[in-house]
């Protein structure tokens, strides 16, 4: 059973395929079509090979084959538009006149950038009209096979198979939608390649694909416009039919899938490489200059610049970021002996009352002596000031100061005085250094936190702008999904029936697919086709026959964009982190969208229930 690992738009739902195939079987899990065959011989029904090999086991193995490559081409063809609409939508900028301000400042740029560009090998953008056409009308064709390839599974899984001829009428329906899609991607490759004819660029073909298609073998439109006589074919042959179909389906996709990608280099958008490279080049010349003049090719001197960039880098590390944390670390988890003060404050204490003591002895001596006495009264000196005093008085007589007086007492005791000085003074210091630690500490961690906020604000502001682009385009997305449902009621009605008939025969089935494809390959066919016999793309009406439901019609142009617009509401949705029951509600929700078995009514409330549903559509968060 398919299990698709795909971001974009489901193709169908996993049990709607499954209750199909499984139609295909009976309750005891043998094909049907071996109930109405003879019975197998003993020995051949011992084996698995044998009934795998039968025509029932054939049948169901065939159209999950037919499901799994629809399915593949469904999403190539997703892929695709995707990538021509942003090409059309650069083509269209390039269209539309200057309406920024100033203008002649953007006109100038505009005249400018369109010369670098035509520099660069894109003439096309001194008439990007003509390429906007180009890429409007191939978006246009893509929605259309998108569309076909949508209506005419579901018109598939919906077939009656009650009967044998009811399943022979649905094996018929699938072989007629391959031939058509077949044909129509053949038709949309060859002129992809004579579109990128006109220009300069032109690729070879791969080699495999041209063998592939040099040995394709061409099935006969005719056998697929008979009507119901197509019906009276038995299912073994129809299912060999349908694995010849489904292999030239695969290569005509390949060959359009090349044949796109060649018409996107050649009319499309620059790539960043592509468009810049000039200036690349001038900087990878600039650096082998600089190196030949700087001398690189010495080995000594390349060690020099190494060792020296070397140095840099890990005394910028060291300094500003390893040691700062090492430090505010220390601080806050190692308490160390260091740490504490180089003075206590006990020990000032103890050396204030030393000095106290000393002095107020110092005083009782001093004012005891009888020729002192007279000028520290008449100096009016306090006891803390005496013995400067009295060493000033000493100074006219020291030598008889010092053995009879207290010249060494005055001394001793401004000593103490300086000690308890200087002991404030260090008190005062370790007190502001510990005081100020945390400020050093955190000035030290400041650069690197600076520049970790900085750039988380960088990244986080980028994020945000980024999901509330997301956001705005999912919004957009649902509001042209609901402007589609609202202007084109009769483009999704349920239950109708496809006619392939009236389009294979209005396609025009002269031309072989093998023929479309080698032109698509750029070769020469071995038949000679003329310009108006060559297949164009499928015009609007043709296709309006080719969806027609008698007197309602469906428009595969709205259909597909509409398809295309879903597909970005999936893709976006899958960028945001949505719960996995979101997640799941929003698919089923998606597919509900895109399949044409709902009505518009329905439809609208799907989309009125998602846009109150999910956050992703509230730009306010």
């Amino acid at each position: 059973m398919l299990a698709p690992q795909w971001g974009g738009l489901p193709f169908v739902g996993r049990r709607r395929l499954r209750s199909f195939l499984a139609r295909w079987y009976d309750e005891r899990g043998e094909p049907l079509s071996l109930l109405r065959t003879p019975a197998p011989s003993p020995e051949a029904s011992k084996s698995r090979d044998s009934l795998e090999s039968s025509d029932g086991f054939e049948e169901a193995e065939f159209l999950k084959d037919y499901f799994q490559s629809q399915e593949q081409t469904y999403h190539a063809v997703l892929n695709f538009i995707s990538q021509v609409s942003i090409h059309l939508n650069y083509w269209l900028d390039w269209a539309t006149p200057v309406h920024r301000r100033p203008r002649w400042a953007h006109r100038l740029a505009r005249k400018l950038w369109s010369s670098w560009l035509v520099l660069l090998g894109r003439p096309q953008i001194t008439a990007p009209e003509r390429c906007a056409s180009q890429f409007a009308r191939l978006n246009e064709e893509l929605c259309r096979l998108l569309a076909f390839i949508q209506v005419s599974s579901f018109e598939l899984l919906s077939s009656c198979l009650d009967s044998e001829s009811d399943r022979c009428q649905a094996l018929t329906k699938a072989l007629q939608g391959l031939a058509w899609q077949t044909r129509a991607a053949a038709s949309t490759a060859a002129d992809l390649n004579f579109a990128s004819s006109a220009t300069r660029w032109r690729w070879p073909p791969t080699s495999h694909l041209w063998e592939q298609v040099q040995d394709l073998e061409d099935i006969s439109a005719s056998e697929y416009n008979r009507g119901a006589k197509q019906w009276m074919l038995s299912q073994e042959e129809l299912v060999k039919k349908g694995r010849l179909q489904l292999q030239q389906n695969d290569l005509a996709f390949e060959v359009m899938a090349q044949s796109m990608t060649n018409f996107i280099e050649s009319s499309g958008q620059l790539s960043h490489w592509r468009k810049w490279w000039p200036l690349y080049s001038s900087a990878t010349l600039g650096t082998l200059l600089l190196s030949w003049r700087m001398r690189l090719s010495n080995r000594s001197v390349r060690h020099a610049l190494a060792k020296q960039a070397e140095d840099v880098v890990v005394q910028f590390l060291r300094e500003w970021i390893v040691s700062p944390i090492e430090q505010l670390l220390e601080a806050l988890f190692l308490r160390r002996p260091k740490d504490d003060l180089r003075v206590q404050l006990r020990d000032l204490r103890s050396e204030e009352e030393t000095l106290d003591r000393m002095v107020s002895g110092f005083a009782k001596f001093a004012r005891a002596e009888s020729q002192f006495q007279a000028e520290a009264t008449a100096t009016g000196a306090g006891d803390q000031e005496l013995p400067e005093r009295y060493f000033e008085w000493s100074m006219t007589k020291p030598l008889s100061n010092v053995i009879t007086g207290h010249l060494m007492e005055s001394c001793m005791v401004q000593s103490q005085k300086l000690k308890v000085l200087l002991y404030a003074s260090l008190y005062s210091i370790d007190a502001v250094m510990t005081q100020l630690k945390w400020d050093f500490l955190m000035a030290g961690v400041m650069p690197m936190t600076l520049l970790c906020v900085s750039a988380y604000w960088i990244v986080s502001s980028s994020w945000r702008r980024r999901q509330l682009v997301f956001r705005k385009k999912m919004v957009r997305a649902l509001a042209e999904m609901d402007r589609y449902l609202n202007r084109n009621t009769q483009s999704l009605a349920p239950k109708r029936q496809v006619s392939f008939v009236g389009a294979l025969q209005s396609r025009g089935q002269s031309v072989s697919v093998k023929t479309l494809l080698l032109q698509a390959l750029g070769g020469q066919p071995d038949e000679a086709v003329d310009a108006q016999s060559r297949i164009k793309p499928p015009t609007p009406s043709a296709l309006h026959c080719l969806a027609g439901f008698g007197n309602e019609a469906v428009d595969l142009d709205k259909v597909g964009a509409a398809l295309c617009h879903c597909d970005t509401l999936c893709r976006l949705a899958s960028v945001f982190r949505l719960e996995d029951s979101d997640w799941r509600s929003f698919r089923r929700d998606i597919l509900d969208l895109s399949s044409p078995e709902l009505s518009v009514s329905e439809k609208l409330h799907v989309v009125s229930t998602m846009r109150h549903t999910y956050h992703v559509f509230d730009l306010r968060l």
